[in-house]
């Protein structure tokens, strides 16, 4: 597929990052995969190098999607870490359980 370079609302990544003011192209590449932003990005062409999207958000409203984009990572990020610290307490009260059991069959 071949995609004019002129068209109106057509980007690459690289051209979103630059419209935008802020971020790489692959954290665009990771907003766009975002079922969240399915709506507001409309996949034109995909493949291993480029990814070209249609889109008719100015500078702020890219930006504003960005600082969202960023807000659902810091999200995920607690909720992962909140994961581990659940995780390593449950594991440390298995191991206090089983050294309460030991000295119980001791002490019979």
């Amino acid at each position: 597929m071949t995609i004019k370079r002129n068209s109106d609302n057509i980007y690459s990544m690289s051209k979103l990052a630059k419209k935008a003011g802020i971020g790489s192209r692959i954290t665009w590449r990771k907003i766009i995969a975002r079922p969240q932003f399915a709506e507001i990005f409309r996949l034109i062409s995909e493949n291993s190098t480029r990814v070209y999207v249609e889109t008719d958000l100015s500078k702020d409203g890219l930006q504003s999607i960005y600082k969202k984009h960023l807000d659902l990572v810091s999200q995920e990020q607690k909720a992962h870490s909140y994961k581990g610290v659940q995780t390593r307490l449950a594991k440390k009260k298995q191991l206090e359980e089983a050294e309460r059991q030991k000295l119980e069959e001791q002490k019979i």
